[in-house]
């Protein structure tokens, strides 16, 4: 569902497949947004005025652990001309070019990692991919988009890592773990931060970077951190267990999802809150 942020407000309805959408992607301009399922279909939408339309779709490898959270990533680049796909559970992520539907590349790991997360870098230089050893909780993989080169593998050194994104600058990354947060600067790949929480499956800078979004289900929360002060700012109450979380593009608003409700708080004055519930199946 396409809705309004200020109101909730429901604009539109596009079915992707048979499927149940398990990844999205939205274009810098806001006029291309990707979809894709479980079971390989990567599905690219064009907004022409108000409405939205399909442009095409994509086969990939079906994900290893279909119907579970982060089952397939999608990522557009900042130009919206090229896809990036990554199924769950497999060794290689992909890169399309939309306009002929080929394939430009494969981002492979050193010793054929399977990967479970990926991000891009908000210029769309960097590919960062995350990966778990059967004998250790391992890492991330890094590689120069442009030049298709694998640069280094940076490992988290905790338990299971299962998310990964690009602060809005570039200059942090942030990993989900099963205990909590872990962020890294991207210049040198030094971790400089670590919160302790639930079993994260997002996390989201703000657009100035300075703060990050924590989502915890067994509080029902939404913890709001100063990455440079290692500080907790606030907590914003959720009406059920939040899995991901977003902030609007001048930061002056904040979404967290749970499973079938979303919630948005103004963070200006009093962060007065706003449910965005009605659907009839789970959000992704």
């Amino acid at each position: 569902t396409i809705r309004k942020l200020a109101n909730g407000e429901q604009v539109e309805t596009l079915q992707h497949g048979d499927a149940g959408v398990f990844g999205l992607a939205l274009s810098a301009d806001g006029q291309r947004m990707a979809t894709a399922d479980d079971r390989g279909t990567v599905r690219v939408w064009q907004r022409d005025s108000e409405s939205w339309s399909k442009r095409h779709d994509f086969k990939t490898a079906a994900s290893a652990q279909p119907g579970r959270v982060l089952a397939t990533t999608v990522l557009l680049t900042p130009d919206g001309q090229q896809l990036l796909t990554s199924p769950l559970g497999t060794p290689e992520i992909a890169l399309w070019d939309i306009d002929s539907g080929r394939t430009l590349a494969n981002f492979t790991g050193p010793n054929g990692e399977l990967f479970f997360h990926a991000a891009l870098s908000p210029d769309g230089a960097l590919l960062v991919g995350v990966y778990r050893n059967v004998s250790s909780p391992g890492g991330f993989v890094v590689w120069d988009v442009r030049r298709r080169e694998r640069l280094r593998s940076v490992p988290v050194t905790l338990e299971t890592t299962l998310h990964i994104a690009f602060s809005p600058d570039g200059r942090f990354v942030s990993c989900g773990t099963v205990d909590g947060a872990v962020v890294f600067r991207t210049s040198d790949w030094e971790r400089v931060l670590f919160t302790k929480g639930d079993m994260l499956y997002s996390t989201a800078f703000s657009p100035t970077d300075s703060w990050l979004a924590i989502p915890s289900q067994s509080g029902k929360l939404l913890r709001i951190w100063d990455v440079a002060a290692n500080r907790e700012v606030t907590v914003l109450p959720h009406a059920s267990d939040p899995l991901s979380a977003l902030f609007s593009t001048n930061g002056e608003h904040v979404c967290a999802i749970a499973a079938t409700v979303g919630q948005t708080w103004n963070l200006r004055g009093d962060a007065t809150r706003k449910s965005l519930s009605g659907h009839t199946g789970y959000i992704t």
